[in-house]
């Protein structure tokens, strides 16, 4: 059994890890949401990209429920969210 405090450590490290290798949050979300919108013909926004990375992440559970990095990885485009979200407001 894992417990739930191991989720948010291991969620917090696998952050850390990719800001490492990928650069600033924000500004790999900003780029995919530029790319997004020329594919998508809409405008949309880093804070729309993580959002529908979350709804991806909620429709991986369904077939796999018992993979951690699913739930790790929710946390994380949730947490991405709410700091879009006050940059935004």
């Amino acid at each position: 059994m894992v417990h739930h405090t191991d989720i948010f450590m291991h969620a917090a490290h696998t952050l850390r890890d990719r800001t490492e290798q990928y650069g600033s949050p924000s500004e790999t979300y900003q780029r995919a949401a530029a790319i997004a919108s020329i594919t998508t013909g809409k405008q949309l926004t880093h804070y729309d990209i993580v959002m529908i990375m979350h709804a991806v992440k909620l429709s991986r559970m369904v077939a796999g429920r018992g993979a951690l990095d699913h739930y790790e990885d929710a946390i994380n485009y949730l947490a991405f969210a709410a700091e879009f979200a006050t940059e935004e407001a």
